[in-house]
C-alpha cells in the first residue's frame, strides 16, 4: 500500500480540491476500513470509511476535510491499530494550480501534472468508525 499522490493546493476552491490518493501495489486484497490519513501540519486525522476493500492494482482518491492539508506538509497512512504503513516526505505547494505530488514507480516523488489511473475511483473519509 502506498500514498500515490497528494494535492495540497487546489486550483478550484470547491470541495474535493485537496486530496490524497492511495494505491494497492501488492498482490492481495487489503481491507483498509478505518485506516487513518493524518496531516502533520494541521494534526487533523481522517478515517477511511468502514467496509473499504482495495483490490490489487486499484487506487482510491480521498477528498480531505477542508484545510486538512497545508504547505509544507507530511502525510501519514496508519492502519486501524495505529501502525504507520507509509509516510510521505515533506511536500510543499504554494500555488493554486493543477499540479500535485505523485509517487513514481521507483519510490521517488515528483511535483507536476499527472492523470488518475483508470483503476482509481473515489473513496470516502469519515471522522469516526
Amino acid at each position: 500500500m502506498v500514498i500515490a499522490a497528494v494535492e495540497l493546493q487546489f486550483e478550484d476552491p470547491s470541495p474535493g480540491g485537496q486530496s490524497v490518493w492511495l494505491a494497492n501495489r501488492g498482490t492481495t486484497e487489503l481491507d483498509i476500513s478505518c485506516w487513518r490519513i493524518t496531516a502533520a501540519s494541521s494534526g487533523v486525522t481522517a478515517l477511511v470509511s468502514d467496509r473499504t476493500v482495495l483490490a490489487p492494482g486499484r487506487g482510491l482518491r480521498f477528498a480531505t476535510p477542508a484545510r486538512m492539508l497545508r504547505s509544507p506538509d507530511v502525510v501519514t497512512l496508519s492502519d486501524r491499530a495505529g501502525r504507520v504503513i507509509v509516510r510521505t516526505p515533506e511536500l510543499s505547494d504554494s500555488v493554486g494550480d493543477d499540479q500535485l505530488w505523485y509517487l513514481l514507480p521507483g519510490e521517488s516523488w515528483r511535483f507536476g501534472r499527472t492523470r488518475l489511473p483508470e483503476t482509481t475511483s473515489d473513496g470516502r473519509l469519515v471522522s469516526a468508525c
